[in-house]
């Protein structure tokens, strides 16, 4: 489908995508930054609830805190990956473009970017490098040494 409007149009709507792009990454941020903190809290509270003699917490089943919310936080990075490849897509056509040229390279843009990308569940080619992501994998590693080193020195 090709949309039938005018270079202006276009060009309007190239900025609402943009607009809707760069809403989408700060919302996202903000579902990683709740994914973390709950993590943290659900880590702590169980930490706090096995110095509880009449509490029996595993290990394993903080550690299953910890691998499941690093999973989510690695869907949710994957979603935000296909917003910023969708704002670098735009931003090349937009850099490619001068006001004064009367959007001559406009051309290019045929139809919002981003609908397409969750359609074709583009995000899926994400999920690898995100489980890789230093930022993503440091923060859950420092959490597992840390319950890691809790549960060794809990036994001296």
């Amino acid at each position: 489908m090709v949309m039938q409007l005018s270079d202006d149009q276009r060009f309007q709507v190239m900025m609402e995508e943009w607009r809707q792009c760069e809403s989408g990454i700060r919302g996202l941020d903000a579902i990683t930054f709740k994914i973390r903190a709950w993590v943290v809290t659900l880590v702590a509270g169980s930490i706090i609830a096995a110095t509880r003699p009449d509490f029996d917490v595993s290990i394993w089943i903080i550690f299953g805190f910890i691998l499941t919310f690093y999973f989510i936080d690695t869907m949710v990075n994957s979603y935000k990956d296909v917003f910023i490849i969708t704002m670098q897509e735009i931003s090349e056509i937009m850099g490619r473009t001068s006001l004064s040229e009367n959007h001559s390279n406009i051309d290019c843009y045929q139809k919002p970017l981003y609908p397409e990308k969750f359609k074709n569940k583009d995000y899926y080619k994400y999920l690898r490098t995100n489980f890789l992501r230093f930022d993503n994998w440091c923060f859950y590693l420092f959490i597992l040494i840390t319950v890691l080193f809790y549960f060794k020195f809990a036994e001296i």
